[in-house]
């Protein structure tokens, strides 16, 4: 499941946007999004629900959304906790965890290319304003503005990092719009200033300082920080350092002739299993395990979502398998699991490799079926 707070609230499995409800069921969501792998009380729910003004019913109206969110994202993925309720959701699946990770990572990249790029791929994460549809709600404030400060922080560093690869002309009309949507970021001054300056347009570089000072003297009684002080110095100075300009490597057109292995977040497979990579130990150990698995051999691949566990299974251990003459057939479970698995036993003894078994357990009425099926084409 993919959560998404950066622009309107909305959780999407299987490639679609799910319907997670009218708009204190999605209310609800949110909150648990943004309390994710935290225990949020079903007490704060009811205040925020309702501003401190509950109905007799609230705990029971509570449940309900409860139920309903979990029949529609997995029952597991909300858990009860002794106060209240808690989303387990991985940080990579919550666009918000997910950009903050990303930002931070891409400061820390010494290489220019990779921390614009990686700058660019957060970016493209937001979807329009935090919270979109919640952002009246002031439990959310806090995490909105924090992710909004972070959302500059990350425009700034793409901009530099833009700016100092050229041409600088390129970043002014952006940075421009960013000075009048957000005239207290001194950021985004000194970025203007500094690409104004290595356009050749020195007196609007100053210009831009003097429209800051008035300003900030107007509107909060200070002066410009140090970071515009000093850039103003040393663009009067006419400071050679200025000047440097840092081009990024070409990259160079796509070669058709060379195909890319990176696949998302889909995973490898047979056909693909020329570009799987980098978990021969890994395959070598499942391999291990099947030859000392008690009869019915019997192995599982347990990991985090997106982990790799799809693909060294299908691109490595499988192809390893049938190259040591074993007959396989793989499976992931669709709308009728139990069908699904007695379709693929029915030609006979084989390695039966079920992906993605938890698809099987989504329904709680076919959850037992289901694992009762798998548990007699092992044993048969």
């Amino acid at each position: 499941m993919q959560f998404q707070v950066l622009g309107p609230i909305a959780v999407r499995g299987g490639g679609a946007e799910l319907d997670i409800g009218g708009p204190q069921q999605r209310l609800v969501m949110a909150l648990l999004v943004m309390y994710s792998n935290e225990s949020l009380s079903t007490e704060r729910i009811i205040d925020i629900l309702w501003d401190n003004e509950p109905p007799a019913t609230a705990r029971k109206t509570i449940q309900g959304y409860v139920s309903a969110l979990r029949r529609m994202i997995g029952e597991g993925a909300i858990t009860t906790t002794a106060t209240g309720y808690r989303l387990e959701a991985d940080r990579k699946d919550i666009d918000a965890l997910d950009f903050t990770d990303r930002v931070t990572e891409a400061r820390q990249m010494a290489d220019a290319t990779s921390r614009r790029f990686a700058l660019r791929d957060a970016l493209d994460l937001w979807q329009g304003a935090a919270y979109d549809d919640v952002g009246y709600v002031d439990a959310f404030h806090p995490e909105i503005a924090r992710l909004e400060e972070l959302k500059l922080v990350a425009i700034g560093e793409q901009l530099a990092t833009d700016i100092e690869a050229g041409p600088a002309s390129a970043a002014i009309p952006e940075l421009e719009a960013l000075v009048r949507e957000h005239p207290l970021q001194e950021r985004f001054r000194a970025l203007l200033m500094l690409a104004l300056y290595r356009s050749g347009r020195q007196t609007d570089a100053l210009r831009v300082f003097e429209d800051a000072r008035r300003y900030l003297a107007t509107e909060v009684g200070l002066d410009p920080g140090s970071e515009l002080r000093a850039l103003e110095q040393r663009i009067l100075d006419q400071d050679p350092a200025l000047d440097e300009v840092h081009p990024l490597p070409s990259i160079g057109p796509p070669r058709a002739d060379i195909p890319n292995p990176y696949r998302g977040l889909r995973p490898f497979d047979e056909e693909s299993g020329a570009a799987f990579h980098g978990r021969d130990a890994l395959v070598r150990r499942l391999r291990e395990n099947l030859d000392r698995a008690a009869t019915p051999r019997f192995v599982i691949v347990a990991g985090a979502s997106g982990s790799g566990k799809s693909s060294v299974v299908r691109a490595g251990l499988v192809p390893l398998l049938r190259g040591e003459g074993w007959s396989t057939v793989t499976v992931i479970p669709g709308a009728d699991p139990i069908a699904d698995v007695n379709r693929a036993i029915a030609g006979g003894p084989r390695l039966l490799v079920i992906d993605q078994f938890e698809n099987g357990l989504v329904d709680p009425d076919t959850a037992a079926a289901f694992v009762d099926t798998t548990a007699s084409a092992i044993t048969d």
